[in-house]
């Protein structure tokens, strides 16, 4: 059996060409609906780094010459399911989803924020500064790509971030439970560096010295 991550990916990436949005050629949806019948690969149930994407970068789409801040604003998401972003009104309860909070240093947990991003399997950072980073996020098997943006604002003191999917209409998620995990993750990193710093009482003093007569 393939892995259940995997698999629902894959099921999400063919849902995705079948509502497309016209930016992949329909045959393409033949092709995923074909792979959901075909029985679990060696690659699938392999121990180890997941594999690439089988077709290259056949469903990568174009990549955006539009994205970036302007004026401390990211790009707003369109109208499809397949984007979440800090930035939207949170009345807009499909696409909002919160900033990443500041706990500490703003550079220090940015450059944290960055480093997990970079660890990340089949990530591409394209740009990168002090405030800003944009990488690109492929999907395993199907290798779509997610454009997705981190804005350090210093006059809020959080990380605006945007997540969209370049092709298809629906994601069933994913793009915010890419933030969310780099939340948690993010959360849990700088825990650990707190913790670290913390001076533990030492036990030498009262192992050497003896009990007053």
């Amino acid at each position: 059996m393939g892995k259940p991550q995997d698999q629902n990916q894959f099921r999400t990436q063919s849902h995705s060409l079948r509502s497309g949005n016209g930016n992949a050629p329909g045959w393409l949806a033949w092709v995923a609906a074909l792979l959901l019948w075909l029985p679990a690969t060696t690659a699938w149930a392999a121990p180890g780094p997941v594999m690439g994407s089988v077709f290259g970068n056949l469903f990568a789409g174009n990549r955006p010459e539009n994205l970036g801040a302007v004026a401390g604003q990211l790009r707003p998401c369109p109208n499809s399911p397949n984007c979440v972003s800090s930035q939207t009104p949170i009345t807009d309860l499909q696409h909002t989803i919160a900033p990443l909070q500041i706990m500490g240093d703003a550079d220090h947990v940015f450059a944290a924020l960055t480093e997990l991003v970079k660890a990340t399997e089949r990530t591409t950072v394209i740009t990168e500064s002090p405030d800003y980073l944009y990488a690109e996020f492929a999907t395993p098997l199907l290798g779509f790509v997610d454009d997705v943006e981190f804005l350090l604002d210093g006059e809020t003191n959080q990380i605006q971030v945007r997540s969209a999917s370049r092709l298809g209409e629906s994601d069933l998620g994913l793009n915010r439970q890419r933030i969310e995990t780099l939340r948690a993750q993010l959360t849990q990193k700088l825990a650990l560096e707190q913790a670290a710093l913390i001076p533990t009482p030492s036990n030498s003093t009262s192992e050497n010295s003896t009990p007053e007569s």
